[in-house]
């Protein structure tokens, strides 16, 4: 009989998150998904959930038993909905989880982005109705730190108690997952004698084949379009060019989130024909998009916390098998440099970047797809979702050794 386990996570499809395929992959277990209504990135509820939003909605998706529960839907970018939407998860998952999820569990996993408090809501799953239960938690951020670094927190006393709050979850757990190997470090200096073990997140293949032909050197972005991107790097590398009269590259972006209006806001001020904001593509759009591509672009600002997080863009970059340009140092610049897929510029001086992307155009075609190649077998045998399902299910049944 197979066992079962709960997953508990604040996005899931059909949000656009790396957990999805993996839990839909995972048929070793029977498994229920503990999660909210989908409004992201748009922070705007889908429209199927429309009516459902203040109730417990069941449902069922590749044999895969789905629970969402209500919570405040964020839809602005401030801290206030930030706060309320992810405590109203964290107390109707916590509701549900012990007077109406009744069944035995035998492993409560948490895919733990940020806020990581939301694992609370596993840790009192296991120590009050399921104390048999094995408790994982993927940790996909690092806490307090993230929100000290973005200047969302900054009262000592909160940020003592909230410190205290994540060590307590450590500590609760039977096994933590890291997404980099410096999160696994830096978590082991945390708290001892537990297993800790970096499990880097999964991509989607973005690999197509046959590049589509265009006359211009294509520099792409592809993602979350918010302040921590860094990304009037991009604004300001395309105006840069336009002031060279380099008409030859275009800066393609493609996606959603807070900064969007100061993306167009910026392109219509300074008159810039070389910036195109293409906007959210599903996956197959996105396919195409990356075979236009000549380089992908990776950027966050630069803080303590950039140089221990990869984002899961990195992943899809790779998969495409064109090469990186980054300006992140960290586990990103190691493994680009390791790897040779890419390049790294350690600096945002925009006269460096623009000479070097100037030099990168100017390189002979054959070397960049061969950088493009060797970050696409990099990624076949490191973040697909099939080795990281199996390796998450590994550490999972690890827990009851």
């Amino acid at each position: 009989m197979k066992k079962k386990i709960l997953v508990v996570t604040q996005n899931f499809f059909p949000e656009t998150f790396p957990i999805n395929d993996i839990i839909f992959k995972m048929k070793e277990f029977t498994t229920s998904v503990l999660t909210t209504y989908p409004t992201y990135p748009n922070y705007k509820l889908f429209d199927k959930y429309e009516r459902g939003k203040i109730s417990t909605n069941i449902s069922r998706h590749k044999n895969t038993k789905i629970i969402r529960v209500p919570s405040y839907p964020r839809k602005k970018n401030t801290t206030i909905n930030f706060v309320l939407t992810y405590l109203t998860f964290l107390t109707s998952g916590t509701i549900y989880g012990l007077f109406f999820y009744r069944k035995k569990i035998d492993y409560i996993f948490v895919y733990a982005t940020s806020p990581v408090i939301q694992a609370l809501i596993g840790v009192f799953l296991k120590k009050i109705n399921h104390k048999n239960a094995k408790l994982i938690v993927w940790v996909q951020d690092l806490w307090p730190e993230s929100i000290i670094e973005t200047g969302y927190l900054k009262n000592k006393l909160l940020i003592k108690l909230i410190d205290k709050l994540i060590n307590y979850i450590y500590k609760s757990c039977d096994i933590i997952l890291t997404q980099s190997e410096t999160l696994k470090i830096n978590i082991e200096n945390k708290v001892k004698n537990k297993q800790i073990f970096y499990l880097p997140n999964p991509s989607k293949n973005f690999f197509l084949r046959n590049k589509t032909r265009d006359k211009k050197f294509n520099i792409l972005y592809a993602g979350n379009l918010g302040k921590v991107q860094n990304l009037h790097i991009l604004l300001k590398l395309a105006k840069k060019l336009k002031n060279k009269s380099i008409g030859d590259i275009d800066i393609l972006i493609a996606g959603k989130g807070s900064e969007e209006k100061n993306i167009l806001n910026f392109k219509k001020k300074n008159k810039l024909n070389n910036l195109k904001f293409l906007g959210l593509k599903n996956f197959y759009e996105m396919k195409k998009l990356y075979s236009k591509a000549d380089l992908v672009f990776l950027s966050l600002k630069k803080n303590n916390l950039s140089k221990l997080i990869v984002p899961s863009k990195f992943q899809a970059y790779l998969s495409s098998g064109k090469p990186i340009f980054t300006t992140l140092d960290g586990e990103v610049s190691k493994i680009i440099r390791e790897t040779n897929c890419g390049f790294f510029c350690n600096t945002t001086n925009i006269n460096i970047i623009t000479n070097k992307i100037i030099k990168i155009k100017n390189m002979p075609s054959r070397k960049l797809v061969f950088m493009g190649k060797r970050g696409k077998d990099y990624f076949s045998k490191n973040f697909s979702n099939n080795i990281i399902k199996k390796k998450l299910v590994n550490y999972i049944l690890k827990s009851h050794e």
